[in-house]
C-alpha cells in the first residue's frame, strides 16, 4: 500500500490509473488540511470471492426471514461497501502529523461514506459494476432450486371413489308447514 501525490491509498495498483467507471468522486475533500479538490473511492473490477459468497449469503437470510425488497437493497449496499473499495483518498496525521491513508474496513467505512456523503453514490455505480455479475448466479441457483423441487400435493381432502356423487334426497317432512313452531313441545 502506498500514498501517491493525491493521497490515494493504491493496493497492488499505485502506477496503473483506475478506469473512470470504478473512480467515484464523492464531492469536496474532507481529509485535514484539504490535500486534494476532491474524495474519491476506486472500486475493485469484479466481484471478489469473498464479496459474491457474502451477497449470497445475505440474500438468502433475507429469504429465510421474509425480508423485503428494501431489506435485500440494504443488504447488497453493505455487501457492496464493505468488500468493493479497493482504495480511495481519504488521509489523516498520524502521530508526527505526516499524511497516512485511512485504512479501508468496516468501520471506517461506515463513518467516511454515510449516505447522504458519499455511500449513496459509492453504491449506486457498485450496482452498476457488479449487479448483473451478482445476480445472474442467484438467479441460476433459484431456476435450479424451482426445476428440481418437485410441486407439493394439496392438503385439501379429496375423495375419489370412482362413482358420481348421490342426488340430494327429499325432505323428511311435507313441505305444507307455514313455518310456525308446533304446539307439541319436543320430548
Amino acid at each position: 500500500m502506498t500514498l501517491d501525490r493525491e493521497h490515494t491509498v493504491a493496493m497492488g495498483e499505485a502506477d496503473a490509473p483506475a478506469s473512470p467507471t470504478r473512480t467515484v468522486d464523492i464531492g469536496a475533500c474532507r481529509c485535514p488540511g484539504r490535500p486534494h479538490s476532491s474524495d474519491t473511492v476506486t472500486l475493485r473490477e469484479k466481484v471478489s470471492l469473498p464479496m459474491g459468497l457474502a451477497a449470497v449469503a445475505a440474500m438468502r437470510d433475507i429469504g429465510i426471514s421474509g425480508g423485503t425488497i428494501a431489506d435485500a437493497n440494504g443488504a447488497l449496499a453493505s455487501v457492496y461497501l464493505h468488500f468493493g473499495i479497493e482504495s480511495w483518498s481519504f488521509i489523516e496525521f498520524d502521530e508526527r502529523k505526516d499524511p497516512v491513508p485511512v485504512p479501508i474496513n468496516a468501520a471506517t467505512i461506515d463513518r467516511l461514506l454515510p449516505y447522504g456523503d458519499g455511500g449513496l453514490e459509492v453504491a449506486e455505480a457498485c450496482e452498476r459494476l457488479y449487479g448483473e455479475e451478482i445476480a445472474r448466479p442467484l438467479a441460476k441457483r433459484m431456476q435450479t432450486s424451482s426445476e428440481t423441487t418437485p410441486t407439493p400435493k394439496p392438503t385439501s381432502p379429496t375423495i375419489d371413489t370412482g362413482q358420481p356423487l348421490p342426488e340430494p334426497s327429499e325432505p323428511s317432512s311435507p313441505s305444507d308447514s307455514d313455518g310456525t313452531p308446533s304446539e307439541d313441545p319436543a320430548p
